[in-house]
């Protein structure tokens, strides 16, 4: 099964999911609707938020930018566990041409740290 966001597949280009313990619940994607029409194929930002196991619906109210869009497009991003805690997601900016992108794209290369605390 997808995860969903009203009724739509999170994406159909890209996402991962990150466990916290066994289950995995939290997933990182990019997706339409958030003034990113102008990136190719929305590839930014990249987005993390929890997601309702059961029913593998995203929960809005925890969806947070990992990596912001600067008017190009991300590549293909990495997740990888560093403890039980701890994920790093990484990601670069896609540049076509040698100038930079007036939103501040200029080929970057971002780290993300996410950590899980115990409730």
């Amino acid at each position: 099964m997808t995860p969903r966001w009203d009724d739509r597949p999170v994406t159909r280009f890209e996402r991962k999911g990150l466990a916290a313990g066994r289950a995995i619940t939290d997933l990182a994607y990019t997706r339409r609707g958030l003034g990113n029409d102008h990136v190719m194929r929305h590839r930014a930002p990249l987005l993390m938020a929890r997601v309702d196991p059961k029913t593998l619906r995203v929960l809005r109210e925890t969806e947070r930018v990992l990596i912001p869009e600067r008017g190009a497009p991300l590549g293909n991003f990495g997740a990888a566990q560093i403890s039980a805690d701890e994920w790093w997601v990484t990601d670069s900016e896609y540049i076509m041409s040698t100038r930079r992108d007036p939103r501040g794209a200029d080929g970057s290369v971002f780290a993300a740290r996410v950590w899980w605390t115990k409730n």
